[in-house]
């Protein structure tokens, strides 16, 4: 029986930039480990970047796994601090592998998991709810860290994150309420990381989207911003500017990292021009 094609790319192949025009994309290479390396501070995660090492491949030869592996690796566990459970359902090692795996890559890249705590205490220092603050000035509350002050303060609100919870980790239904609170603050001290890294990184594309825009505007009066998704940024120009727009857009993004303050690691920006959004994906 014949594989029916993935629709993905035939629903990218359906976007054609009007007669005249090419579409150029653009987006960040491996825009939240540098985010991650830049406030991590110096050490041997800031090292490769700025040697212009792969930092999916390099992980993925520590263990003889591919590539996509060494990225799952890198997002869930250098990062964000996955456990030995995790590392055993994603790379079918027996948990006394992992734990060995998980410890010995945070004694490789020590300042990971010393940012992380620094900033789960940040975060329980402020008032009068923990909060995460991103380069901007952007304030996001994670109450989450603080079950007990929640459900004493604010009952019924604690009441549906814990239903909320419940319903994505079923299995807590049977656990005692202390053990709940327990996957409550892993939850938020998740949350906090995720906003820092992320926010951060949406903060930098938005930023490069507004600068791109207004030097259409003076330069490139027919160039206009199609769509915008994570760290991709998708424009269209007239063929014979798309060249130019090409490079406006990349320097754009470039330029917003530096601007919020993201400079220790060189940021690297991927471009394309094409027919189609699939030619650019």
């Amino acid at each position: 029986m014949a594989r029916e094609p993935e629709l993905a790319p035939l629903l990218l192949k359906s976007y054609v930039a009007p007669k005249g025009y090419t579409y150029i994309g653009a987006d960040y290479s491996q825009q939240e480990p540098r985010i991650f390396a830049c406030l991590c501070g110096p050490g041997p995660l800031q090292d490769i970047f700025i040697e212009g090492r792969d930092i999916h491949q390099e992980q993925a030869n520590s263990f003889g796994g591919t590539r996509d592996e060494g990225k799952t690796w890198n997002m869930g566990y250098l990062m964000y601090g996955g456990n030995k459970w995790g590392a055993h359902y994603n790379f079918g090692w027996d948990l006394e592998e992992a734990d060995k795996r998980i410890k010995a890559n945070f004694e490789a890249f020590p300042e990971g998991p010393a940012f992380r705590k620094k900033v789960i205490e940040r975060c329980l220092e402020r008032e009068p709810w923990p909060y995460v603050k991103l380069v901007t000035g952007y304030r996001s509350f994670i109450k989450e860290l603080v079950p007990d002050k929640w459900q004493r303060e604010e009952p019924e609100e604690f009441r549906e994150a814990m239903k909320e919870l419940i319903k994505k980790k079923p299995y807590l239904a049977t656990k005692m309420p202390e053990d709940q609170k327990k996957k409550m603050v892993e939850k938020g001290e998740r949350m906090a990381l995720n906003t820092i890294i992320q926010g951060n990184g949406a903060a930098m594309t938005k930023l490069a989207m507004v600068n791109f825009a207004e030097g259409c505007r003076k330069w490139f009066p027919n160039a206009y911003t199609v769509s915008m998704t994570h760290d991709d940024i998708w424009a269209a120009a007239p063929v014979h500017e798309g060249a130019h727009v090409q490079e406006w857009r990349e320097t754009c993004m470039k330029e917003a990292a530096t601007i919020l303050g993201f400079n220790q690691v060189p940021f690297v920006v991927e471009g394309k021009r094409g027919k189609t959004w699939y030619d650019i994906k």
